[in-house]
């Protein structure tokens, strides 16, 4: 649900070493690790992208790997 929110037509791709790769219909991109839990990555997702949503910042990439998040935001 909360990947239906960012695009109509997601694209994804597992790459062999357990990173799981989401495309947006807008460019952006979320990194996610396949050995970890999805469930909490997607719901660490949807609050940090309706957050972003709120604030009217859009971003390049969106790196949930690691403990804490990384984000690339692109300039406007």
């Amino acid at each position: 649900q909360a990947l239906q929110k960012l695009t109509e037509k997601p694209i994804w791709i597992v790459s062999q070493d357990e990173e799981i790769v989401f495309y947006n219909s807008d460019g952006s991109y979320v990194l996610l690790d396949s050995s970890k839990n999805l469930s909490e990555q997607l719901s660490s997702l949807q609050l940090i992208t309706n957050r972003f949503r709120i604030e009217g910042r859009k971003f390049e990439y969106l790196d949930l790997r690691f403990q804490k998040p990384i984000v690339k935001f692109l300039k406007e």
